[in-house]
């Protein structure tokens, strides 16, 4: 979790590149920096670009679109839950704790029902 808390803390919130390892996509996830992964053909695209112009990258995440205004932009897939999670700006425990009430009547009904299964 060190490299995501080092990224977070030097500003950065988003990091775009080819792939990422398990490990620190999953850190990221939970420590709220925002990964997009993209091809090796946009990335090369985007650098060549940005470096020529200095332009500014826009990650617009309800379109899922990595942007470079009046040149081009990027399309970039996210699960829905991690989506979810960065749209209303809470991490999984955040989201856990907000369905308290709903997995308590999960809970309940598990309960109700394991005279069935004999437990």
């Amino acid at each position: 979790e060190h490299a995501v808390w080092a990224l977070l803390a030097g500003g950065i919130k988003v990091v775009i590149a080819g792939s990422f390892a398990d490990i620190f996509y999953s850190n990221s996830a939970k420590n709220g920096l925002f990964l997009i992964s993209l091809p090796k053909k946009d990335l090369l695209e985007i650098i060549e670009k940005v470096s020529e112009e200095n332009l500014e990258l826009i990650v617009d995440l309800p379109s899922q679109i990595v942007q470079l205004p009046k040149v081009s932009s990027y399309s970039f897939e996210v699960d829905a839950f991690r989506k979810y999670c960065f749209m209303e700006g809470v991490d999984e425990l955040d989201y856990i704790l907000s369905e308290k009430e709903k997995l308590k009547t999960y809970w309940a009904s598990v309960e109700r029902r394991s005279f069935l299964n004999g437990s």
